[in-house]
């Protein structure tokens, strides 16, 4: 991840450089806040490298196999799997989730419009965060699994936040600031 980070970052600092920039009397150009966003990406990615490494040597003993004891005294015999605790599980779910989100907001947003597109994508970056119970600590594997295979948090209450934020997003931009957000089928309200 910190390579691809930094990648990236560079990518966005190389690709902001040939940003042509229009005549005028403004100081900042259009590849000025493109410049800075890779700049921070290509610093953020060493960081984060330095955080997974560091991650990494303080559970290298959680997730190694218990093979045995010192020499000669055996403490039972190997299993060959992991020990992973939930802080140190991999989370490939969660990070599926999030690309689906990402995928259906980027090709959906012009197709069917800002609303459908962004309520879609809020609903399903929610399913990638675990429920939390009442107390604070992460509900259990059980407690946090639908009978889908999803988190437990209902989709009726993820689907009401995502509608309401994604309505709130597009008047702000449309009808408060007249910039223009894809309507698709708000299309028919005036003003849109």
């Amino acid at each position: 991840m910190p390579i691809a980070l930094g990648g990236g970052g560079l990518f966005v600092v190389l690709q902001a450089q040939g940003i042509a920039a229009a005549g005028g009397y403004s100081p900042v150009g259009p590849s000025f806040f493109p410049t800075v966003i890779g700049a921070l990406m290509l610093l953020i990615a060493p960081l984060l490298g330095l955080g997974v490494w560091r991650a990494h040597a303080a559970h290298a003993d959680e997730v190694q196999p218990q093979i045995g004891g010192p020499i000669g005294e055996p403490i039972g015999e190997p299993t060959g799997e992991p020990i992973a605790t939930a802080a140190t599980a991999p989370r490939t779910h969660a990070l599926g989730w999030l690309l689906a989100a990402v995928a259906i907001g980027a090709l959906g947003i012009e197709r069917v419009g800002f609303v459908p597109a962004m309520t879609v994508a809020f609903v399903l970056a929610a399913q990638a965060f675990p429920r939390h119970s009442t107390t604070g600590s992460v509900a259990t594997k059980s407690d946090a699994t639908n009978t889908n295979g999803r988190s437990g948090r209902p989709l009726l209450a993820d689907f009401a936040v995502a509608i309401t934020f994604a309505l709130t997003t597009w008047f702000l931009f449309t009808v408060g600031l007249g910039l223009r957000l894809p309507a698709g089928w708000l299309s028919a309200l005036p003003g849109a």
